[in-house]
């Protein structure tokens, strides 16, 4: 029997294409890779993880499902014991924003190998940076699908390398492609950013400080926000 999973994961478990060589990075207990084995959506996957221990529970959840002969369990720093192998799409979920870029930053992958991949990232923390740091080092932001669960709410980032470096600015390091994925919850993400802005702006206006440049960021994205609800 393969494991339930959460509104998160079954997200980016829709997003995995299927019959492609999938790998999760820091798998945790591989409920993620376990269950698309178990459910025929990849043919075989890998998961990986730096500490022993989740990674065990990986063993054990792939062998009570029935696919441990189709799920690769490694010891792994980020993508390091992944080398040579013939991954199509990695996942990197559940961590923060600056380990998610440290982790692609160390890929083994050469150029070629990495233009034939699709990586798919979910950012617990800092997505702004996550997102300035993919277009930075030449990777291209093609959709994000946006998902709350427990009280947050969360951006899927569907991304390749270009090689293609470009700066992002403030607006797009915070918004990227929020409102391409039809039926999501890319209104609840910008409400609540504009709420944390808000609140940042309000706290520097009672210092005495200038807010001109945050209060027209909060402007542009109020009117990406009004263009989503105009198209339920």
């Amino acid at each position: 029997m393969y494991p339930a999973l959460s509104k998160r994961l079954a997200a980016i478990a829709q997003m995995v294409r299927p019959g492609r060589i999938a790998a999760d990075i820091g798998t945790d207990h591989g409920h993620l890779i376990v269950w698309l084995a178990a459910t025929g959506r990849i043919p075989r996957g890998f998961a990986c993880d730096v500490n022993p221990k989740p990674l065990e529970k990986a063993v054990r959840a792939a062998r009570e499902a029935g696919v441990a002969q189709l799920v690769d369990c490694r010891l792994s720093d980020g993508l390091a014991a992944l080398a040579g192998e013939p991954v199509e799409d990695i996942v990197i979920a559940g961590m923060g924003g600056e380990l998610i870029a440290r982790i692609l930053e160390g890929s083994p992958f050469s150029s070629r190998e990495k233009k034939g991949q699709r990586y798919l990232l979910q950012p617990m923390t800092k997505p702004d940076l996550l997102r300035q740091w993919l277009g930075e080092q030449g990777y291209g932001l093609e959709r994000e699908r946006c998902v709350e669960e427990g009280g947050f709410c969360y951006s899927i980032f569907q991304a390749r390398w270009t090689g293609e470096r470009r700066p992002v600015d403030r607006l797009a390091a915070l918004t990227g492609k929020v409102g391409s994925w039809p039926g999501d919850d890319s209104r609840l993400y910008l409400e609540r950013l504009l709420a944390r802005l808000d609140k940042q702006a309000a706290g520097m206006e009672k210092a005495g400080l200038d807010t001109a440049s945050l209060r027209l960021l909060e402007d542009q994205i109020g009117k990406k926000l009004e263009q989503l609800e105009g198209n339920p």
